[in-house]
């Protein structure tokens, strides 16, 4: 009887996981915490590679390698689009030279920039970053041309960085996403600045090379 009697007792540990709610504040507060530093971990490895890959590059396998950089950004940070904007020796315009889409968006190849989007435009020849989630709402009141494409291209979020080599713009790095809206942490931005510096120094030393 004393036996069945034991058998019958619950467990003192029985239910422990659910009814201390320590345990599970802990668990919950460090799974951010390590994603965070996996996702830092992923970006430094991404960067690294990315560095080696350009450097000592020839100037006539830039533009390829280019490409490549803004299919691999796009795959991390999960946006549709990446385009690499070169600004004009003098500074007074710039153009997409390199884009890359995920279908079914198309890769950005106007050059008439400064018409289609002159607030955009004018923005980054101010050396300013663009940092827009939540499109057209964010859009300023004197950016009506603007706002009409992205209604038409139904763009969601974009990020550019212009970069400077030297004390001059050399390019400007975008990305930017169409599927749903894109949250732009610091450290997103921070990431897609140091993804630029890397591409700015290529394409400067490309013109230096041509100077030649």
């Amino acid at each position: 009887m004393a036996d069945e009697q034991n058998n019958d007792m619950p467990s003192p540990l029985a239910g422990y996981r659910h009814c201390c709610p320590c345990r599970r504040e802990t668990i919950d507060s460090v799974r951010p915490m390590n994603e965070e530093r996996e996702g830092a971990s992923a970006f430094e490895s991404f960067l690294a590679g990315l560095s080696t890959r350009f450097t000592g590059l020839p100037g006539d396998r830039v533009g390829a390698e280019i490409e490549r950089a803004l299919r691999d950004l796009c795959e991390f940070l999960g946006t549709d689009r990446a385009t690499l904007m070169r600004f004009s020796v003098d500074g007074a315009s710039l153009a997409p030279t390199h884009s890359w889409a995920r279908p079914p968006v198309e890769p950005y190849t106007n050059p008439l920039l400064r018409e289609e989007v002159p607030w955009y435009h004018a923005q980054l020849l101010r050396g300013e970053t663009v940092r827009l989630e939540r499109m057209p709402d964010q859009l300023p009141a004197e950016a009506p041309l603007d706002r009409q494409v992205v209604l038409a291209i139904g763009a969601k979020s974009v990020l550019t960085i212009p970069i400077a080599v030297g004390g001059q713009f050399v390019c400007a790095l975008s990305t930017g996403a169409f599927r749903e809206y894109h949250t732009w942490s610091d450290a997103t931005v921070a990431r897609v600045r140091s993804v630029a510096q890397i591409l700015a120094n290529a394409i400067h030393r490309q013109r230096a090379e041509a100077e030649l």
